[in-house]
């Protein structure tokens, strides 16, 4: 990562550009985005793309080349006054020429395509990079939690393993303790695996070498917003989200493949002068027209395809739009539960926090004994982690509804 360097004014995403990247002192949320849009495999194909539609567009706005011919004619027989016929002529094919501007219309349209495609794959991959930062951080807070949990067991483990062998307790009081410190180890060794497995996903999106060191530093990128935001950016959908934005410039230039379709119905020409000397000596200058007469085809089929690939583009386009609309509702609702879960589960953390802190105090004055006080820490610590979890649906939904809107600044009502 050290040896990756970013320049952000490179980057399309306005917030990343105003984001300095220096792997130093860390990578932060914004610094993982920057990484991931600059690096990652799939969008230097997506970038290839963009250049050969550039290419095409460039070529779409070329005219045609004319067409020259030469004959010549050698005598083998006759008089003395023979001389040697040649024929000279140019001809240009007027069907191109005619249909030159909805062809350019057509490959521009194209373009925008391609490069609203591009902006949408790179906020879809920013996106990702954000979900799996949120995802390994709170993995890594996770482990914190449950390493302190271990270490609490298995110290009454201790504690009840001599009270045991002394004959204080009976094996009654040992084996709860020890299913629930089993129990423990194994959500360890879940989450290390949850942990290893963003960290390697995370390492992908990026364009690291498999086990390259991600040193995550900071708190996720994760956006905040009122009911007002929401409603505003909810209105502004089709007018920001880049595969909307980009199945409108497809449509475009399907309209003008459809208007290419239709010119060709009509007889193609091609017109063309020539000039001519026989074997007599004689020179003629004249011209040439051929067309194709539109009696049988017509160019129907072709204009058929076009029409009806335009009517699709329709059709996934509301598509499209009518998902996400479904997709922010139902996104919106999962956040208020979750968000009402948040709430309650912070007021029992500081219910059981002030507990523990009075319980510390009656154990130092022998009012309670050992057993009281850990299981009121491992009450605490089990909440503190349902804590952690629920903050990172938390943060999950937000970064979904953020990638559906297309837009992480809901504070204003401009793009990304």
């Amino acid at each position: 990562v050290d040896a990756v360097q970013i320049d952000p004014q490179t980057l399309h995403i306005a917030r990343l550009r105003e984001h300095r990247f220096d792997p130093d002192d860390g990578l932060d949320a914004i610094e993982v985005e920057m990484l991931a849009v600059a690096q990652n495999p799939d969008l230097k194909i997506a970038r290839a793309d963009l250049g050969v539609a550039r290419a095409q567009a460039f070529a779409a706005g070329l005219l045609p080349d004319p067409q020259a011919s030469l004959s010549r004619d050698f005598p083998r027989n006759g008089g003395p006054g023979n001389t040697t016929a040649f024929n000279l002529g140019a001809t240009l094919d007027i069907g191109a020429l005619i249909a030159a501007s909805a062809t350019r219309d057509a490959a521009r349209g194209q373009l925008d395509k391609v490069r609203l495609d591009l902006l949408w794959q790179e906020w879809q991959t920013m996106t990702q990079a954000r979900l799996l930062f949120a995802r390994v951080r709170a993995a890594e807070e996770l482990a914190r939690l449950l390493t302190q949990t271990e270490a609490l067991y298995q110290d009454r483990a201790t504690k009840l393993q001599a009270a045991l062998t002394r004959g204080d307790v009976t094996i009654d009081a040992v084996a709860p303790n020890q299913v629930a410190l089993e129990d423990v180890r194994r959500q360890i060794n879940d989450n290390d695996r949850a942990l290893g497995k963003s960290r390697a996903d995370l390492t992908t999106l990026l364009g690291l070498a498999p086990g390259a060191k991600l040193p995550l530093t900071g708190d996720p990128d994760v956006p905040t917003f009122n009911d007002e935001q929401l409603a505003r950016a909810r209105t502004a959908l089709p007018q920001r989200r880049g595969d909307l934005l980009a199945l409108r410039a497809g449509y475009a230039s399907q309209e003008a493949r459809v208007r290419q379709a239709v010119l060709a119905q009509f007889p193609v020409m091609n017109f063309g002068f020539s000039r001519a000397r026989d074997t007599a000596g004689l020179f003629t200058n004249g011209f040439s027209i051929a067309f194709t007469l539109p009696l049988f085809n017509r160019n129907r089929g072709n204009i058929a395809i076009e029409q009806a690939t335009r009517e699709r583009l329709a059709v996934e386009y509301q598509a499209r739009l009518d998902a996400a609309y479904g997709q922010i509702d139902r996104t919106t609702q999962e956040l208020q539960l979750v968000d009402a879960q948040i709430d309650s589960t912070r007021q029992s953390v500081a219910a059981l926090q002030s507990s523990v802190a009075k319980a510390a105090r009656a154990l130092g004055a022998r009012g309670i004994d050992v057993l009281v006080y850990t299981n009121l820490q491992s009450s605490l610590l089990a909440k503190q982690g349902e804590l952690v979890a629920l903050r990172l649906s938390d943060a999950e939904l937000r970064i979904a509804l953020s990638a559906i809107l297309g837009t992480r600044q809901f504070d204003t009502p401009s793009t990304d």
